[in-house]
């Protein structure tokens, strides 16, 4: 039994000083406050304008609870992107492009953002070509996966979504790769939510069959495809941090991050807005628990999410 016991405080010893290495070697490195940009793709829950500026101004109760006329955000205020550029004391540009939910335009942030973000990049590299331009020096926020989802869930049946998976994370791998050697070094990458907790994942559904629901009132097939989505996700992100030697990439469990304010949602209050967006309110919440690294891997905060060496 001492034997037992000494060997148990040995092991927590080695994990409490492993444990403060790592806050040492944290605090040890400066901030990232000098984020010339973030360059944002993702999408609707994350536009900022694109949709409203391409076809037509998004119309009230739409930024209601805090632009108080048009802002060209799908929810009541403001974003998780807008939280995010609200990081540095510096006034940094968020460069936002939104992929096109069934508007005939482009269907997918794999069809047409990242391609599209990769135009931009090369465009601006060509102006300043020094490796420490604007680019390198960003942060480079991508949102995945939801329109996907929701779109497959619409055209094809569950089977079909799934074997579909490793060709979306594939062309989302070639996308990044693609941003790596044109420059892009730090990276901030969030999962996909949990769809099947969306209002409009169960506004059709009538009398559900028992187990059909998770205890939160969520539907448990989509969010079982959802969080297969991610688990691939993650698991390509640590084939790029390999393959990509300089490239700091951080992983953003905003599945978990969501789900916990949802399973917390009669003491949280109001989240949803329209039935597939969140609201104001919802992503302030999301944001105050993902910046700080709670939610990230590795858990760093996004304030350091440019430096390398913390990624692994």
């Amino acid at each position: 039994m001492e034997c037992a016991r000494s060997v148990m405080f040995l092991f927590l010893s080695q994990v409490l000083l492993l444990a403060l290495l790592n806050i040492t070697s944290t605090n040890a490195l400066p901030p990232a406050w000098d984020f010339p940009a973030i360059y944002n793709f993702g999408d609707w829950n994350l536009d900022t304008g694109g949709i409203s500026a391409s076809f037509e101004p998004i119309q009230a109760p739409y930024g209601e609870s805090f632009f108080r006329g048009l802002a060209g955000r799908f929810s009541d205020g403001r974003l998780l992107i807008d939280f995010i550029g609200n990081i540095t004391s510096n006034d940094i540009i968020v460069i936002t492009h939104t992929e096109i939910y069934k508007s005939g335009v482009c269907s997918r942030l794999i069809d047409c953002g990242l391609p599209y973000l990769t135009d931009l990049t090369l465009c601006l590299r060509e102006e300043q070509t020094a490796e420490t331009s604007r680019i390198s020096k960003s942060l480079h926020t991508i949102d995945i996966g939801q329109t996907d989802i929701i779109a497959g869930f619409h055209q094809m049946s569950n089977i079909q979504l799934r074997t579909a998976i490793p060709d979306i994370i594939n062309q989302f791998s070639a996308a990044v790769t693609r941003l790596y050697q044109l420059g892009v070094r730090a990276f901030w990458i969030h999962n996909t939510g949990p769809i099947g907790c969306l209002p409009t994942a169960t506004f059709d559904l009538r009398n559900p069959k028992p187990g059909v629901l998770d205890k939160y009132g969520c539907l448990k097939s989509h969010n079982e495809v959802a969080l297969e989505f991610n688990r691939q996700l993650k698991s390509r992100i640590r084939t790029l941090r390999a393959d990509l030697g300089h490239a700091a990439i951080t992983y953003v469990d905003v599945y978990a991050a969501k789900y916990e304010l949802i399973s917390n949602a009669k003491s949280e209050g109001y989240i949803s807005w329209v039935g597939v967006h969140y609201s104001q309110a919802a992503n302030h919440w999301v944001a105050s628990h993902i910046l700080n690294g709670s939610y990230s891997d590795p858990h760093i905060p996004i304030t350091h999410a440019c430096h390398k060496r913390l990624h692994y």
